[in-house]
């Protein structure tokens, strides 16, 4: 798998999506890929993980659906907590006129489900070095 260029120091990632496999197999394919990475399930549970983590975050990956907040409304959360954070947002929902229901902006990162481990990868790199 190609990932992003090679870094002086662990990136850390944090990942913020409800569904356990999906984060499991993510968490995995980061991991190997040598990134640091913080699991929340929720909104709520991110906020708190920010919160109490001192070391930078260089970038969050969320689900664009989740039950309590959604993903941009996480994010807007997380940034005012921690400016400028960059964003990869995933969802398995095809529905382009219900994505744009979220207030995503036509600017945003997004990674459609399912996706390789190639892809996440390439996705990655494209928002960290983008």
């Amino acid at each position: 798998m190609t990932g992003p260029a090679p870094h002086a120091e662990p990136r850390t990632i944090l990942l913020v999506d409800d569904e356990p496999s999906v984060r499991s197999i993510i968490v995995k394919i980061l991991r190997r890929a040598k990134f640091t990475v913080l699991e929340a399930e929720s909104g709520a549970e991110a906020h708190r993980i920010v919160e109490g983590h001192s070391g930078k975050i260089d970038m969050v990956i969320t689900d664009l659906f989740m039950p309590g907040q959604q993903g941009p409304e996480v994010v807007e959360a997380l940034s005012a907590l921690r400016p400028g954070l960059k964003v990869l947002f995933i969802s398995g929902y095809a529905d382009h006129d219900l994505v744009a229901r979220t207030g995503l902006d036509d600017g945003a990162h997004f990674l459609q489900k399912p996706f390789s481990g190639r892809q996440l990868l390439a996705a990655v790199g494209g928002v960290l070095e983008g």
